[in-house]
């Protein structure tokens, strides 16, 4: 329940967002009950603040780049027939 209304903020706040950089300072409090979205979220937006979907995960424990290098290990070990 709680993603599908994540979603759907993040959706208004996407349809919003070229409307409101057309204005030179908006009135984020304003805009954020009109569209019935947190003003934070709005603000942080307009900020160009990555959303939650765009952030890279916190809870991995390898960067992107170790990982495809043990994932490339691994594989090689594989065809040399060797347990890991």
């Amino acid at each position: 329940m709680q993603d599908k209304n994540y979603r759907s903020i993040e959706a208004r706040i996407e349809k919003v967002i070229p409307e409101v950089k057309e204005e030179e300072k908006p009135n984020v409090v304003t805009l954020a009950c009109k569209f019935g979205m947190p003003q934070k979220r709005l603000r942080a937006c307009l900020k160009h603040h990555l959303s939650r979907q765009q952030r890279e995960a916190t809870n991995r424990r390898l960067s992107a780049d170790l990982e495809l290098v043990l994932c490339q290990y691994l594989d090689r070990l594989d065809k040399l027939g060797i347990s890991p």
